[in-house]
């Protein structure tokens, strides 16, 4: 059902960068585009907010008028690391990077504020092989100080403290490429596994248990709304799908 353990890295290198986007109110005509686009997104709050009445419900992706893209003004920052995987811890970026593997702390122009390298990687292996091959989803736990990272190559879960202390949550085969991560209010993490198409609850001793699924589509990422108890699930499909969880 579960494994605990430690976990070891590959390496790669090269430039990421990440953007970040900022309304402008340079003409009367993007303004007017900005609140229809305002106006739409709280009509598609309110369709979701009967959620809570139903065990599921889909909400068709939200499509912004091509002039409202365009009064957007994009700034993209280079940066010296290739990212994998990115949270936020409510004031910085939070991003895992490889070679080494590590977590840096970035604010909103890409600086890097903290950088932390995982200390323990010899001791990070299962039977000879390296347990950490390609981190692909994270989530920040505020109450632990922790981060929570899926491994999209070796099935598991890992986390890692500030202090860059790494250890294996879980690994299983029932974790078939997790590429998505969230954490719910009662301190369970949320798993969605694109080769078995499904949703999995983890627990941070490292017990699942079956949550969702099999879905009709392939799940690729996964944002949970702590206030409405809420769990979004994307994918490959042109359907948002919305749990209460």
């Amino acid at each position: 059902m579960s494994s605990t353990g430690e976990i070891s890295m590959s390496q790669t290198a090269s430039v990421g960068l990440f953007g970040q986007a900022s309304t402008t109110a340079s003409t009367a005509t993007n303004g007017g585009n900005l609140f229809a686009v305002r106006k739409e997104l709280e009509e598609v709050r309110t369709e979701i907010a009967g959620v809570r009445q139903d065990k599921l419900t889909s909400a068709k992706p939200i499509q912004f008028p091509v002039q409202a893209i365009t009064s957007l003004k994009l700034k993209y920052v280079y940066v010296e690391k290739i990212y994998t995987a990115l949270t936020h811890n409510g004031t910085d970026l939070i991003a895992v990077h490889l070679d080494p593997l590590g977590i840096d702390e970035l604010d909103a122009k890409g600086h890097t504020k903290c950088s932390t390298v995982v200390r323990n990687l010899d001791a990070l292996t299962f039977n000879g092989t390296q347990f950490i091959k390609h981190p692909t989803c994270a989530v920040y736990d505020v109450t632990d100080d922790k981060i929570y990272i899926g491994d999209s190559k070796m099935d598991s879960v890992f986390k890692v403290t500030r202090l860059g202390e790494c250890r294996c949550v879980v690994r299983s085969e029932r974790l078939a490429s997790p590429s998505g991560i969230a954490l719910c209010r009662d301190g369970t993490l949320m798993v969605c596994c694109s080769k078995v198409k499904c949703v999995l609850k983890v627990t941070k001793d490292g017990h699942i248990y079956s949550f969702i699924g099999p879905l009709q589509f392939e799940p690729l990422a996964l944002a949970y709304d702590e206030t409405n108890g809420l769990l979004y699930i994307g994918g490959k499909s042109n359907e948002i799908y919305v749990y209460t969880a």
